[in-house]
């Protein structure tokens, strides 16, 4: 079955196409070629060019995580491409570095769940307001390769990046979308649309593609419609929106999205009471208020580290904290923690927990709050981004 889904996917020959050769030395030409030139230009030094260079490189292969929360006895598979030595992987990496605070500056950007809780605080809404998430259909697969370096090169110009860095970064990414091949069942691929996921660039690549369609949407014909939107935020494929209009006006809005240029298939639900948004449950109150719970999907499983295991006690030690901490974080009133308090316990003695570790883990925990571990984290970031 798991053969036979991969073949599935890979018979898609918009996506894909099986060569006959394995194309290692004649792409690594390419990219040394490409290296070469903007050595000599000066673009980069001479250690970056090293750095660039994997001069034994591995072949990536695919493989794939099975959804088990879309089907439970046929599961469709995450198409995953693992490229560490590849040729390619350090290119992947340094283009990473050049595109990631790009992305961190979106008006939609979500860093993580704690992000979300700290925007979201402090809003109220009106009665007839909809609460909504949605989720962009295999998107790293549907960005076709213009689009995408269309819109990498409109922020990598925003964002005053010098002519040659920006022509010799976009030279990578061409590079990597249109050359990644891999190996499955022993025959080997090349990926013709969208980008591997797996590679170190591409939720930072996926993420200004997106960012770019959201910034058209505000000069296109759906304006209007999105002032219905109260707010807007994405991590990478998923979106929360909070909406202020009627139901079909919402549906209409989709269904505009919906018909669009850049392959993107949105797939949305709603709610006037609660929606769930990464792993957390947002529920608006009688008084308009927004609050927050822990939200585990019906297809989890209780994988916390044996207590048994042979890592260091300190690892052992720490990880009932963290958990205990984390659900604090998330939930944003006393009752609420004390129902997943009870479940994380259940859940830490199935795994040879002691009560002592924890009941220790959950009264350091309980002498929180949310707003006060939320303000930590964030310093904690503001000073690692100072540093």
């Amino acid at each position: 079955m798991y053969v036979t889904e991969a073949l599935r996917q890979l018979g898609n020959r918009t996506c894909y196409k099986k060569l006959t050769y394995n194309p290692l030395s004649s792409f690594r030409s390419e990219l040394q070629k490409i290296l070469d030139v903007a050595l000599e230009k000066g673009t980069i030094s001479k250690q970056l060019s090293e750095v660039l260079t994997i001069h034994e490189p591995t072949i990536s292969t695919l493989y794939l995580l099975p959804k088990i929360h879309k089907h439970a006895t046929r599961p469709p598979g995450r198409p995953i491409i693992s490229g560490r030595g590849s040729l390619v992987d350090n290119v992947c990496k340094f283009i990473d570095i050049q595109l990631k605070p790009m992305v961190e500056m979106l008006p939609s950007y979500i860093r993580d769940t704690s992000d979300l809780l700290q925007k979201i605080q402090g809003i109220n809404l009106e009665e007839d307001t909809l609460l909504v998430t949605c989720d962009v259909e295999s998107l790293y697969t549907s960005i076709r390769h213009e689009a995408g370096l269309r819109a990498t090169k409109f922020f990598l110009e925003a964002n005053n990046t010098s002519q040659d860095m920006s022509v010799f970064v976009l030279q990578l990414l061409q590079f990597v979308l249109t050359h990644n091949f891999f190996t499955f069942n022993g025959s080997f691929y090349l990926q013709l649309q969208g980008t591997a996921m797996g590679a170190a660039c591409a939720p930072a690549y996926a993420n200004l593609f997106l960012g770019l369609w959201e910034r058209d949407l505000l000069t296109s014909e759906v304006c209007t419609t999105m002032d219905h939107v109260l707010y807007w935020a994405r991590y990478i494929d998923d979106i929360f929106i909070i909406w202020q209009g009627s139901q079909k006006e919402l549906i209409t809005f989709f269904e505009t999205l919906n018909n669009n240029l850049c392959n993107i298939k949105l797939t949305y639900t709603f709610d006037r009471q609660k929606v769930d948004f990464l792993d957390v449950t947002i529920r608006k109150t009688v008084d308009g208020h927004l609050c927050t719970d822990l939200y585990r999907k019906d297809t989890a499983v209780n994988a916390y580290l044996q207590a048994s295991s042979m890592h260091p006690k300190s690892t052992i030690r720490a990880i009932p904290i963290g958990q205990f901490l984390r659900i604090r974080r998330i939930c944003s009133d006393d009752a609420t923690f004390e129902k997943q308090a009870d479940l994380l316990k259940q859940r830490f003695l199935e795994r040879g927990y002691s009560h002592r570790a924890i009941k220790r883990a959950y009264w350091r925990a309980k002498s929180k709050n949310q707003s006060s571990l939320l303000d930590i984290k964030r310093n904690k970031e503001s000073d690692g981004m100072t540093r």
